[in-house]
């Protein structure tokens, strides 16, 4: 396989190109002696294609190459594996999708394009296409501020590297543009800088900064925990789940919170001090058995997950100081539930029940892990809750029905004589979850 080398000429000069070249292969001739590549293309050297200073360059998965220019277009140009000009977006100002001097520029496994929109000192987020998606940053020292972003990196996360080129300091965000965490100051010593003038992240997290003023390039190795999965966003297909991260060396202890969307719902807030457990840097979410727990995970809503680390080789609680910084915030979704699953139990569909109650309402679900559900008695069909329109009562209740006795059960309260009762059942989704349909509805007659 044939690697690909991209040259970006940071110059000054009114016009310039990118040149991309391949390795030799065995038996061909170089083109000048000495030389190891070959020249098989150049890309900007026509006029309606043609690059002015560009600064930054980037390939995404489908072999497109995304250009930044300064000189007078200050803009994105995107061409093909080929070299064939697609599209081209940006000029010059300070409104969104404007670009004062656009240095660094990375792709995302999604698509999106990262700019390092220097003289603004922001970064900007487009889609492929070049329509404007999001922004960070302004001027200072701050953290999210910028003096100089020069260049951006992605890591196998999604996070987004900034080289904060006059704060001497690497500043790392997530995708949206939430501040995570930085490092660098001005100075010769180990992990100081003079201009961060660009950086690049490998597979493994390490980070490489090149260290302008120093003369050098320096490598660094994450020193917190980097999530592994589940990715990003991903849906689960079962509300179990095993969350594994990256162990930095001397990790003793990890403390690992799981939140519900909204705070709507059971989480996690656990300390791992279990060698075998911190070894495996991971941990398995359990899905909730009916009649025994744990009864921690709801169908069809996200959760946030995070975990930092100690070396402390004593026990220490979540508000100890010997914490290092937290992990990045990651989310996953639940699979969502459905009502086709449940049937009634008691009473029998369509019988005349022998009492006015309180009566038990009884359901079953073949779903073994939903054990959360709101249920509804009314005399009405139509479950009309509208008070100006409504014709008669209605009952809705939230019943744990891993905890009812008997299970999945609902007491109703006392109903009136000689009246057709209707109920339904569905399992309940809370957080940033979507309601679902309700189960059929069931009927019985009071004497």
């Amino acid at each position: 396989m044939r690697t690909l080398f991209v040259l970006c000429l940071r110059s000054l000069a009114a016009a310039a190109l990118v040149v991309i070249t391949f390795p030799l292969q065995q038996g061909q001739p170089a083109s000048a002696e000495g030389e190891d590549y070959r020249l098989v293309r150049v890309i900007g050297a026509l006029a309606d294609d043609r690059l002015a200073s560009p600064l930054g360059v980037a390939v995404d998965a489908q072999g497109n190459v995304y250009v930044t220019q300064d000189g007078g277009n200050r803009r994105i140009q995107v061409f093909d594996s080929q070299g064939n000009f697609l599209r081209k977006w940006g000029s010059g100002g300070s409104a969104d999708g404007q670009f004062s001097s656009p240095s660094g520029v990375a792709v995302d496994f999604q698509g999106k394009v990262y700019v390092a929109d220097n003289g603004n000192s922001r970064i900007q987020v487009f889609d492929s296409q070049g329509n404007f998606l999001r922004k960070w940053g302004s001027g200072g020292s701050a953290d999210g501020q910028f003096e100089g972003p020069v260049a951006v990196a992605m890591d196998a996360q999604g996070n987004v590297h900034v080289a904060d080129l006059s704060n001497h300091r690497i500043q790392v965000f997530d995708s949206q543009g939430v501040f995570l965490r930085k490092w660098g100051s001005r100075g010769p010593a180990d992990g100081q800088f003079s201009l961060t003038s660009d950086i690049a992240v490998d597979a493994q997290g390490n980070v490489y900064v090149a260290d302008s003023l120093n003369n050098r390039v320096q490598v660094f190795e994450p020193n917190f925990p980097v999530l592994k999965s589940p990715q990003a966003g991903a849906p689960l297909t079962s509300l179990a789940t095993t969350l594994s991260w990256s162990r930095p060396p001397g990790t003793t202890q990890y403390h690992l919170q799981v939140t519900p969307a909204n705070n709507d719902g059971p989480g996690i807030n656990i300390i791992i001090a279990d060698p075998a457990l911190v070894s495996a840097a991971s941990f398995s979410v359990q899905a909730p058995a009916f009649g025994k727990g744990p009864y921690l995970m709801l169908p069809g809503m996200s959760y946030s997950w995070r975990i930092r680390v100690t070396s402390s080789t004593s026990s220490i609680d979540e508000n100890s100081i010997l914490w290092g910084a937290w992990s990045e915030s990651r989310k996953f979704r639940a699979p969502p539930p459905s009502s086709t699953t449940i049937s009634a139990v008691s009473p029998a569909n369509g019988i005349t029940v022998t009492s006015t109650g309180p009566l038990p309402l009884q359901w079953s679900n073949t779903a073994t892990d939903i054990f959360y559900y709101e249920v509804q008695v009314s005399g009405d069909p139509t479950f009309n809750m509208d008070p100006a329109t409504g014709t008669s009562f209605v009952w809705q209740n939230l019943v744990h029905g891993g905890v009812t006795n008997p299970p999945n059960s609902f007491l109703t309260p006392e109903l009136p004589p000689n009246t057709t009762i209707y109920w339904r059942v569905r399992p309940r989704v809370q957080g940033d979850g979507v309601p679902v349909d309700w189960s059929a509805t069931w009927s019985f007659m009071t004497p």
